[in-house]
């Protein structure tokens, strides 16, 4: 009878120990193609919540959060990319350096861009000043075109050029 009992309980150790293995086993596998997936850029993946406190749950959902994280600064990349430069990040800590580098990389691009904006309109100004002003006219024509030019460009509602002569004050 004790060796019946000690079979037994051999027997039942084996079959827990097999059905144990094969789970961390499973586990560990999906584990291993959802880091796999994620390497090779593969954001799209859904994981089902674990609601176990084992190893094996607790790096599956590392996992999820890593996706669903990298979905985000995805999003954020391709909103940056279309010339959305006003899009900042929340860090998730102290020590998330891509979210910091995305948000210096998206205040930079839009100082460049304000900057190129400015520059741009002002180098059109530029040239319809110098077309307005082009060819030989008198002085109050010139002083016209001049005036219209300015205000017309920059949008006012009114301008004024004062001509001085020689010896004169306002």
């Amino acid at each position: 009878i004790q060796w019946l009992a000690l079979s037994i309980a051999i027997l039942l150790s084996l079959i827990l120990a097999y059905l144990m293995g094969n789970n961390i086993t499973r586990l560990m596998t999906h584990a291993s193609s959802l880091a796999s997936d994620l390497a090779s850029g593969k954001l799209n993946i859904t994981l089902p919540s674990f609601k176990n406190s084992t190893e094996a749950d607790i790096l599956l959902n590392s996992f999820s959060k890593i996706a669903v994280s990298l979905q985000q600064l995805t999003k954020t990349a391709l909103a940056i990319g279309e010339g959305n430069y006003n899009i900042q990040l929340t860090p998730r800590s102290e020590a998330d350096q891509l979210s910091f580098a995305m948000n210096k990389m998206s205040s930079n691009l839009l100082s460049l861009s304000n900057k190129t904006d400015h520059e741009s309109w002002f180098r059109a100004g530029q040239n319809l000043l110098a077309k307005a002003m082009s060819g030989e006219h008198t002085l109050e024509i010139w002083g016209d075109h001049f005036i219209r030019c300015l205000t017309d460009y920059s949008q006012s509602q009114i301008g004024i050029v004062f001509h001085l002569k020689e010896n004169q004050s306002l």
